[in-house]
């Protein structure tokens, strides 16, 4: 059997758009579910009597904390960084499966 599949296959300016569309969809998808996290943790800190002004001092903090987690991240060391520094604070976490 000598199906022919070139006819049927991307050209190379083709694949090149759909995965930088495809990477579009999952970076959006990615920062919907980073806004979403932060929305949860907000409410829990309203639930545990935080005031808006606390939120808004710990999301101030937030651009740092990325910013120290993405060089971590170089050196495949910032989940288990974060955990360390959560853990001698005082706070109980669970492990996190794999590292990024």
């Amino acid at each position: 059997m000598n199906a022919r599949y070139r006819d049927k296959c991307l050209s190379v300016k083709e694949r090149q758009a759909a995965a930088y569309a495809a990477k579009r969809v999952i970076e959006k998808q990615l920062d919907d579910v980073a806004r979403r996290a932060q929305y949860l943790w907000m409410c829990a800190a309203l639930n545990a009597g935080f005031t808006a002004e606390d939120i808004e001092r710990i999301q101030s903090e937030m651009p740092q904390v990325c910013e120290k987690y993405g060089e971590l991240r170089a050196d495949n060391c910032a989940d288990f960084a974060m955990l360390r520094d959560l853990r001698e604070a005082g706070v109980d976490v669970a492990d996190i499966e794999d590292e990024l």
